[in-house]
């Protein structure tokens, strides 16, 4: 009886969650950057980039039903006049939960455009203007035949009777098509060795896709909109701070994410850089006010080519009874091409 009244109020998370902030993130969001700004795509040093991310959340109450998330990405970065560079990229986001393994599978493809807007050549002292845009194309599937309905309960024996008919006719409505269109812009500044600025604005969804799984029903995928800022500090030769924040809304529904990084600059090439972050979510919904949802410890350790990203999530929210306050593990790898033509590729870009 606890496990199904703990089950119960979890669903009741979770519907509310899914209905209010359709789209799912990353507590780790600057390693999904396209996804949070299409002007991000290209901006990173470097020619290649790929990264993948993993999130894992609520396994502890439901098993192996709890909401999982995975995405991978590849953008690269072309020179387009004496200073300025195109960006291209191309990424993929697929999640699931719950009995019915409701599935959201997107991908977008985008470019962009980074001017240079003062400074000369590669200096560490210049500014710079990203304009971005994506479409996006995304399936929303379940498996109607993994549910069962009141007309199925038999009383007698308080189960279930799946040989029993439902009563429901989801043929031909088990998943829908959608496409979207995406736009960005970001504006950051280089003020000199480890120490930069950045401020940038993204839109999602703008043509509001239908997203309804009923046939002659028509359900709107919000627009989703987004403003972020960050920049880097320099507090001596080895070591910086860099504070971030990224607010988004979402229908009825907005969520702000805010901390800051120290990030140690290892000298020699054999040494690692590494980040240590800490981070606090904040949301609110229709039914409630904006509160505290999650704190969130961050690590990541650098290479020059290769990056490794460790977080959690600890639940801070009313939903921290259920599931004793553990929340979400994620995980990012990511590597960077660094090269062109045999030499050092130094590109212009803050640090995330």
């Amino acid at each position: 009886m606890h496990r199904f009244f703990t089950l119960f109020v979890l669903g009741i998370f979770l519907f509310q969650a899914d209905l209010w902030a359709q789209d799912p993130r990353f507590s780790q969001y600057y390693a999904n950057p396209t996804r949070i700004n299409p002007a991000l795509t290209g901006v990173f040093d470097g020619q290649v980039r790929l990264q993948a991310l993993y999130r894992e959340q609520f396994s502890s109450v439901v098993g192996p039903e709890a909401y999982k998330l995975a995405a991978a990405s590849f953008d690269m970065r072309l020179p387009a006049g004496r200073f300025d560079n195109i960006g291209i990229g191309l990424d993929f986001l697929r999640d699931e939960a719950g009995t019915s393994n409701f599935q959201r599978l997107h991908a977008n493809v985008g470019m962009s455009y980074i001017k240079q807007l003062s400074g000369g050549g590669r200096s560490d002292q210049a500014q710079y203007l990203v304009g971005g845009a994506q479409i996006g194309f995304g399936q929303w599937s379940f498996e109607a035949n993994r549910l069962w309905f009141s007309s199925q309960f038999d009383p007698s024996s308080i189960s279930v009777n799946e040989e029993q008919s439902s009563g429901e006719d989801f043929e031909g409505q088990e998943y829908r098509l959608h496409m979207s269109i995406n736009a960005g812009l970001l504006w950051y500044a280089l003020l000199g060795e480890n120490a930069s600025v950045y401020l940038g604005a993204g839109l999602y969804h703008a043509n509001n896709p239908n997203i309804a799984f009923a046939n002659n029903y028509f359900q709107a995928l919000d627009r989703r909109w987004v403003g972020h800022a960050g920049g880097e500090v320099p507090l001596n030769d080895d070591l910086s701070i860099l504070p971030a924040v990224i607010h988004m809304i979402q229908g009825p529904a907005s969520s702000t994410t805010v901390g800051t990084q120290l990030k140690y600059y290892g000298r020699q090439m054999s040494e690692l850089d590494m980040k240590l972050g800490l981070w606090v979510h904040l949301g609110q919904t229709p039914t409630s006010s904006f509160q505290l949802e999650s704190i969130v410890i961050s690590t990541v350790l650098e290479m020059p080519s290769f990056s490794l990203g460790l977080s959690y999530d600890f639940t801070a929210s009313s939903l921290s009874f259920v599931n004793e306050g553990r929340g979400a593990l994620e995980i990012n790898i990511a590597y960077k091409y660094l090269q062109e033509r045999g030499r050092s590729y130094r590109v212009n870009c803050p640090s995330f």
